[in-house]
């Protein structure tokens, strides 16, 4: 049986709980019926994304890659725009 889906918003809400109250990870993880494993790797994940977001370090290798990606398909439509348009006009003429 597959496990409940949490939301961004019910990971951060829980996780920063854990981190700014004085109950126990056990407690909160029985008031949200979560297991602590996850809670952990909720925790784990927020702190490694918040230490990126302090690094003062541009964009990550996912989005770089991303933007190369989105860049070459740019380019990809252009030229194949323009060579439609090229083939529009040889139509026209004849």
């Amino acid at each position: 049986m597959p496990g409940r889906k949490w939301t961004a918003e019910e990971k951060t809400n829980i996780v920063l709980e854990v981190l700014t109250t004085t109950a126990s990870t056990a407690e909160i993880c029985r008031r949200y019926n979560v297991r602590p494993t996850l809670v952990y790797a909720w925790r784990a994940n927020f702190v490694q994304a918040g230490t990126r977001g302090l690094s003062g370090t541009d964009a990550s290798d996912r989005e770089k890659q991303l933007e190369q990606e989105n860049k070459r398909l740019k380019e990809m439509v252009a030229d194949l725009a323009l060579a439609n348009e090229i083939l529009k006009k040889g139509r026209a003429r004849t």
